[in-house]
């Protein structure tokens, strides 16, 4: 149990590290979908407080409320092999390609291009959860990452007093976070795999 002399604060700063722990692992635990307006460029960024691209879904029309076309996911070797000109090719009405780049993460690319500065996505990315500074604030991630959120406190706390027992305690704690992550990657997994 974390010892009474760690103050509400601290306890807050190690529940705000958990839920980034589980955002970097998991993108999808703070996940949004919405309207999005595209830049006037093949090069696209996320929205401010975005951390990684997840998804660009279909096309919204210029209003941002007209279901389109679905918007198809392509490498970049496929497109400079199909498309040399990708990045000046240009439409007014809709994308039809995205690229992605697990490397620049806050970065997405659309083709055609669009020529005007209206057209509207459906986007998927995860946002930085919000961090918390009083017991009221909302957690950011789903009621399911509890148990990782508890695990990854008490292995901050057992390492406040890591000496001897606790040493091997804490550690204990870190395994069952990360490992209770992966459980949750391989289920997904295996259940994206019979939906198939």
């Amino acid at each position: 149990v974390c010892s009474s002399d760690l103050s509400e604060s601290l306890l807050l700063s190690y529940l705000s590290e958990a839920q980034n722990q589980i955002a970097s692992l998991r993108p999808d635990a703070t996940g949004v979908t919405g309207p999005f307006v595209l830049a006037q460029s093949a090069k696209q960024e996320i929205p401010a407080g975005g951390v990684r691209f997840i998804d660009c879904v279909r096309n919204l029309g210029i209003d941002g409320a007209v279901p389109g076309r679905h918007i198809k996911k392509i490498s970049r070797n496929e497109i400079d092999g199909y498309y040399p000109t990708w990045t000046s090719d240009e439409s007014a009405t809709e994308v039809k390609r995205y690229i992605f780049d697990p490397t620049t993460p806050k970065v997405f690319w659309v083709y055609p291009t669009p020529s005007i500065g209206t057209l509207n996505v459906e986007l998927s990315y995860s946002k930085a959860p919000v961090q918390l500074t009083v017991t009221t604030d909302s957690i950011g991630v789903d009621d399911i990452y509890i148990s990782p959120l508890l695990e990854w406190v008490m292995y901050r706390c057992m390492s406040m007093e890591a000496e001897g027992a606790n040493a091997s305690v804490a550690q204990a704690h870190m395994q069952t976070f990360y490992n209770a992550l992966r459980a949750k990657i391989s289920t997904d997994t295996k259940i994206a795999e019979i939906e198939r």
